[in-house]
């Protein structure tokens, strides 16, 4: 039916399938994302160089999807307001996390309107934010009590993507009556986690956190080996070498 809508409404050349149908067209359904296959090409923030492509694949998902799921205790009773582009890893691995759970995802498209993103929250009822350090700490200009009230149902509130000032983390900390804020530090090659601050920290000194696991940290000082030294082929040798690592586990 969503097929047959879909092509008579609109004009194109590009093949529609549904699920069921990829489903069958293979005798396994393990086969259907190999250990190699791509998942999608995201480009870098440039943060310090030049913006590049680079490669994600689907262990690299599953491997960091589970992480945070694990990690920050996600489940599919979550309801997760995210104003967040989809187009930036942070945001991405949101979206992978929901997903993967289960769990009620509200897309907003503005993160600069912070009174949409508090509205959202106490409509939804949500139970997680996730933000970059900027939008949490314009949210203070707003009284302490009416973010109290807002918050009342947020167990997590997630942040990344740069430092986050430590007054914003303590202020934040009095917001959450019944939850906690989370830190972590990713870049796009690892999609987007190595290391998080537990939910259950309860004093925040700057600290990047805890390594999610030791084997992604050995990925992330491989692409840095390989991008300190030059090589011309800096956006294969930092996917392969990140794609190599993970799939071998």
């Amino acid at each position: 039916y969503v097929k047959d809508n879909l092509l008579r409404n609109v004009t194109t050349n590009t093949p529609f399938f549904e699920f069921n149908e990829v489903l069958s067209k293979s005798n396994n359904q393990q086969n259907i994302f190999g250990q190699n296959n791509n998942a999608y090409l995201i480009y870098t923030s440039g943060t310090t160089s030049e913006p590049k492509g680079v490669t994600i694949t689907h262990p690299m998902i599953r491997f960091t999807t589970k992480n945070i799921v694990q990690v920050l205790r996600y489940a599919s009773s979550d309801i997760d307001v995210l104003p967040l582009p989809l187009c930036h890893s942070f945001g991405l691995g949101c979206l992978h996390v929901s997903l993967n759970v289960g769990s009620t995802l509200v897309l907003l498209k503005n993160a600069n309107n912070l009174e949409n993103i508090l509205e959202s929250i106490k409509k939804h009822r949500a139970t997680t934010l996730a933000a970059i350090p900027a939008t949490l700490t314009k949210l203070l200009k707003f009284e302490i009590e009416l973010l109290e009230d807002y918050f009342s149902n947020v167990r997590l509130v997630m942040t990344n993507s740069t430092s986050i000032p430590i007054n914003t983390v303590q202020k934040f900390k009095e917001i959450l009556k019944n939850g906690n804020l989370a830190t972590y530090y990713g870049l796009t090659e690892a999609s987007p986690c190595i290391t998080m601050n537990p939910i259950t920290t309860t004093e925040f000194n700057g600290s990047i956190g805890l390594p999610v696991r030791s084997e992604i940290i050995l990925t992330v000082l491989a692409l840095i080996s390989n991008s300190s030294r030059g090589e011309s082929s800096g956006n294969a040798s930092r996917a392969e070498s990140g794609k190599g690592m993970l799939d071998s586990m």
